[in-house]
């Protein structure tokens, strides 16, 4: 029971919806879907009926291409790969900075860690760099 307890405090914490059929998945927003992405290669804390699910729905939608999805896996990015991909490979940022102007919208993903920081950057919706 306190492990369920935790689990349900976890996906509140980081903005996941726990998605149990392939009709709820269809109702999230790209974003939300790509954060759960995350946990899909490593297991994750939503099962495997719901990694199946998720799955599906970001493959339905074009979300990654198989290579993201085996850069995911290894927790690897590389340049013009989708901000979905990164959101699988490196997880939920701690803080996302966005600037929007006539090139289109930049956003620097701040990850934060033990006694490390890194950073990555996407330019119209790809991964343009990154630095750790």
């Amino acid at each position: 029971m306190r492990s369920k307890i935790l689990i349900a405090a976890a996906a509140v914490l980081t903005g996941c919806a726990s998605i149990s059929t392939p009709d709820r998945a269809a109702q999230l927003e790209d974003d939300q879907l790509c954060r759960l992405a995350y946990d899909l290669p490593r297991g994750g804390i939503y099962g495997h009926r719901q990694n199946a699910i998720a799955r599906a729905e970001i493959d339905r939608r074009g979300l990654m291409t198989a290579e993201e999805w085996a850069l995911a896996e290894r927790q690897r990015i590389k340049r013009g790969m989708s901000e979905c991909a990164l959101l699988a490979s490196w997880g939920i940022p701690n803080k996302v900075n966005r600037s929007v102007g006539v090139w289109g919208v930049h956003k620097q993903y701040v990850y934060r860690g033990y006694r490390l920081s890194s950073y990555a950057y996407v330019e119209n919706g790809r991964v343009s760099g990154w630095q750790n």
